[in-house]
């Protein structure tokens, strides 16, 4: 799929239509960007495609960090380390994407004022979590690094959930692919559910024990969900089969946290 990013937070209530950026807008863009999402949008995967893009197509060095694995003492030594990576000048080194960028710490506020000095040209795209009630609040609620253009990852388009229910379908043999999307689609409104990959890989393994016949309430698809995740044993340890009561207590534990 190709995420966009806009100018709008995905959860504003305006009802115009703002324009979206794709990578080569980001690219193109000369600003230092912050872009913020909430978890599970596709963030982090983002970044790096982002960087895959700038070097493949315009042979730009995009270097992907991790906040938590730079050292603010030694960042010149990290632009050195990423020059002798790429097989550049270090003052080629275009621009850093630093994820999980928390600007309400002592330490990143820090960081940036010796990452200016080391690096004055250095382009910098922050990628910053957040939750989705700060949003719901209102964007003054979100952090936003001053002199950054902040910009928001947008769900997945439908014809992005069109592309995973397709492959996914073709491997696990569902239903016809038109109607596994519908399928999805319909329960993601249902269930106020954002389009992100780990939501439609979520409920499609969940199809895999009962498709035929749709849930008539959200607690039957919830737990269709949880019943897919704890009954698979390749990836998670349970223990036998769960009842509907079991479920029940789950998830009223994943809401009381």
């Amino acid at each position: 799929w190709r995420n966009r990013v806009c100018i709008e937070s995905p959860f504003s209530r305006g009802e115009e239509k703002v324009k979206n950026f794709d990578y080569v807008d980001v690219l193109t863009m000369t600003d230092n960007l912050q872009i913020q999402a909430p978890s599970q949008f596709g963030l982090t995967s983002y970044a790096h495609y982002l960087s895959y893009v700038a070097w493949k197509n315009y042979r730009l060095p995009y270097v992907y960090h991790n906040l938590k694995d730079l050292n603010q003492h030694k960042i010149e030594d990290a632009i050195e380390d990423d020059a002798v990576f790429y097989g550049v000048k270090k003052e080629d080194i275009k621009c850093w994407l630093i994820d999980d960028w928390d600007e309400t710490s002592q330490m990143c506020l820090s960081f940036m004022e010796k990452l200016s000095k080391a690096a004055p040209d250095l382009r910098i795209i922050f990628l910053t979590h957040f939750q989705e009630e700060q949003a719901l609040e209102g964007a003054d609620s979100i952090a936003s690094h001053k002199g950054f253009k902040q910009l928001y990852l947008q769900p997945m388009s439908k014809g992005s959930v069109r592309e995973i229910v397709k492959e996914f379908n073709e491997a696990m043999c569902i239903a016809s692919s038109d109607e596994v999307l519908e399928r999805v689609l319909t329960d993601m409104q249902d269930m106020n559910e954002h389009r992100t990959p780990v939501n439609c890989l979520q409920l499609m393994l969940a199809y895999k024990k009962q498709f035929e016949k749709r849930p008539i309430n959200r607690y039957a698809i919830l737990k269709l969900v949880l019943q897919s995740l704890f009954d698979n044993m390749e990836q998670l340890v349970y223990g036998g089969a769960l009842d509907e009561d079991e479920c029940t207590y789950i998830l009223g534990n994943f809401v009381e946290g």
